[in-house]
């Protein structure tokens, strides 16, 4: 029989100790115990990095935490190891044995499924969120519905930060613009099917997510092309080499893996039935400059860009307002600089591994 830990291996030895950090968040772990979690959707990190939590704790706490997970999350493992966990499971034929106590439904962000396939797209995901809420009714669940920041669409409002009441537009004949359809489609059906079936169900946005997953390419692979900008900026600085994408002092909202991943376990167990909340902090708001810099200094080099030049460019918003989340009693996140050290931890991890 393995455990998580050497499913991971040596390359992942980082992975371990944020799986660590998450599991020792104050948080109310116990109401999870000997509890089953269903963990829906194609956001491949944040579903793995859920369900590796989920059976971390398992192996550190006893907590008899039953994990089945579909969708794209943990694939890059050998199927065979996987299987041998007594407490994993995955695919749909195992929703219906025995009970369901918590799901969590991530919405999709992967602009080119959409851009491919946006009939075929659109139809999977209504059809996916009903079947979520059907099954939910049936077997009384609590339900977390992730959407990520495509959802508020094109919020012009001055650069004050996007509160959870606030909404923008979504041009439908754009395909690009599909994450966002989706995503404000699968809430207004959830919440309706919730408000008329008395179904339990939190509502949680996300900014964008960065950060090294556990698999052997590095990247977090969620979709967005901004979080993929992030990342070739610090892989950029650990080979020495400068890079900086257009647009590099537009202020936005992000958030590492890790604290992406205890927020929403916290508001899973604590978020209020049909209420909405940002998943941000005021001291993760930075530009791609700043990231760029930062990566350069941890990295013991000089900042390849200098100060911030004034932008004169009039783009939507992308600042979420996170009082309502910590208002709720959620603690502190991890500062950029904390983050970015992450992933440039696992990078050299994993280099030193395949050496």
């Amino acid at each position: 029989m393995i455990n998580i830990e050497e499913l991971l291996g040596r390359n992942n030895s980082f992975v371990l100790e944020e799986l660590k950090y998450i599991s020792n968040a104050d948080i109310n772990f116990a109401e999870l115990k000997d509890k089953t979690v269903l963990v829906i959707g194609d956001s491949y990190s944040i579903n793995e990095f859920f369900t590796l939590t989920m059976l971390f704790r398992n192996d550190m706490y006893s907590d008899n935490i039953r994990v089945i997970s579909v969708g794209h999350g943990v694939k890059q493992y050998n199927r065979d190891d996987l299987m041998e966990l007594e407490d994993f499971f995955e695919g749909f034929e195992e929703i219906s044995k025995g009970s369901i106590d918590y799901i969590i439904y991530l919405s999709s962000n992967d602009v080119l499924r959409f851009k491919a396939i946006p009939g075929s797209s659109l139809e999977k995901d209504k059809m996916l969120v009903s079947s979520m809420m059907a099954l939910a009714l049936k077997k009384g669940a609590r339900v977390l519905f992730v959407s990520p920041f495509e959802v508020y669409g094109a919020v012009h409002n001055g650069f004050k930060p996007i509160k959870e009441s606030d909404v923008g537009y979504i041009s439908p004949n754009n395909c690009e613009n599909l994450v966002g359809l989706s995503a404000r489609f699968g809430e207004t059906l959830a919440y309706s099917l919730s408000k008329e079936k008395d179904i339990p169900v939190i509502f949680a946005r996300i900014p964008t997510v960065y950060g090294s997953r556990s698999g052997d390419t590095g990247i977090l692979a969620c979709g967005s092309e901004i979080e993929a900008e992030i990342y070739r900026i610090i892989v950029s600085s650990v080979k020495g080499h400068t890079y900086l994408p257009p647009l590099p002092d537009e202020k936005m909202s992000i958030i590492y893996i890790t604290d992406c991943i205890r927020a929403l376990i916290f508001l899973l167990l604590n978020g209020g039935d049909r209420e909405t909340y940002n998943v941000t902090f005021d001291k993760n708001i930075t530009t791609f400059r700043e990231i760029s810099n930062t990566a350069d200094k941890l990295c013991g080099r000089t900042p390849s860009f200098g100060q911030a030049e004034e932008s004169s460019y009039m783009t939507q918003c992308r600042i979420l307002d996170g009082t309502k989340l910590l208002e709720l009693g959620f603690k502190s996140a991890l500062t950029l600089e904390q983050g970015i050290g992450g992933t440039l931890m696992k990078l050299k991890t994993r280099s030193e591994a395949s050496e």
